[in-house]
């Protein structure tokens, strides 16, 4: 699931993602996703509406969004990641 969400992220579509506490480290609601309560039919029907209704907002999202992935989530800042935890490993007796 977090891959799809980062896919959906970094493509520049604004996204309305179900509230789970595995997506804290990655979204931040209004800022790069709108959050919305599991089965909450009423309420991802209202945050359609509002990004519908607010295309600066839906622009915003998806820019924030696109550069969250592109800053944070990115293959190149994952190998940077893992980079210092195989050097750490390699200096294990």
């Amino acid at each position: 699931g977090t891959t799809v969400l980062l896919e959906a992220m970094a493509s520049g579509i604004p996204v309305i993602l179900t509230r789970r506490s595995c997506h804290d480290d990655y979204v931040e609601d209004g800022k790069n996703v709108l959050l919305t309560k599991p089965y909450d039919v009423e309420g991802i029907i209202e945050k359609i509406q509002i990004l519908f209704s607010h295309s600066e907002l839906a622009e915003e999202l998806s820019r924030n969004a696109r550069e969250t992935v592109e800053r944070d989530f990115s293959t190149r800042r994952m190998a940077e990641r893992l980079e210092h935890v195989f050097q750490a490993v390699g200096k294990i007796e």
